[in-house]
């Protein structure tokens, strides 16, 4: 088995902190490349229609950018809700988003959330995750928040080529499913473009 996470902390960074300075201060969660993107809507459309899912979380929501691009793509009954750890993201997230999206703010490295839907985002933010143990759990309370699949958008070893040194707020660490999950990884696809990014399609075994 390839463990979800080596040895690795960042020193003098917590996340939560970090999020809400940089969105208080006017930054945003990047604003994304265009075929990423496109990339990820045409995945999530696809598992909406393939594994009948009728409800989402989407964790590390932040400013709602990609998440505005997912609920147009996506039929209005899928019930879509946004979990993030900074209210002022949050904020922001409630301008792009229609009132039916529900908004929360939490950490699911701490905590799963209740009720489970059928579909977990997790998109860009396994990397910025400050500890090895955080990183661990955030993957197990993924999976214990969604009852059909999970999909997961991080970082590969090709990172390490593209960038030695990384960023204060990023990390590398290779992705795998704990010890027993009740999930297989269906799929794994490199994004076009940007190599060194894997999306991992979860499904329950």
């Amino acid at each position: 088995m390839v463990p979800i996470a080596r040895q690795g902390v960042i020193v003098g960074y917590q996340e939560g902190a970090y999020w809400e300075r940089r969105y208080r201060g006017g930054g945003s969660s990047g604003a994304g490349l265009a075929y990423e993107h496109e990339f990820i809507v045409d995945n999530v459309r696809a598992l909406t229609r393939g594994a009948r899912v009728e409800s989402i979380w989407d964790v590390g929501i932040g400013d709602g950018r990609l998440a505005a691009k997912l609920v147009d793509a996506l039929p209005t009954s899928v019930r879509y809700g946004g979990v993030d750890l900074s209210p002022s993201g949050l904020t922001r997230a409630k301008t792009r988003l229609p009132l039916r999206v529900e908004l929360q703010v939490g950490d699911v490295a701490d905590t799963a959330l209740a009720p489970a839907r059928d579909a977990v985002l997790c998109f860009n933010v396994l990397y910025h995750v400050a500890t090895t143990e955080r990183a661990n759990a955030l993957v197990r309370n993924l999976l214990a928040s969604a009852s059909k699949a999970v999909l997961v958008l991080t970082w590969n070893q090709k990172i390490l080529e593209r960038e030695p040194k990384l960023a204060t707020h990023c990390h590398f660490r290779p992705f795998g499913l704990p010890e027993g999950a009740p999930f297989v990884i269906a799929g794994e696809e490199a994004v076009p473009g940007s190599p060194h990014k894997t999306l991992y399609t979860l499904l329950r075994a």
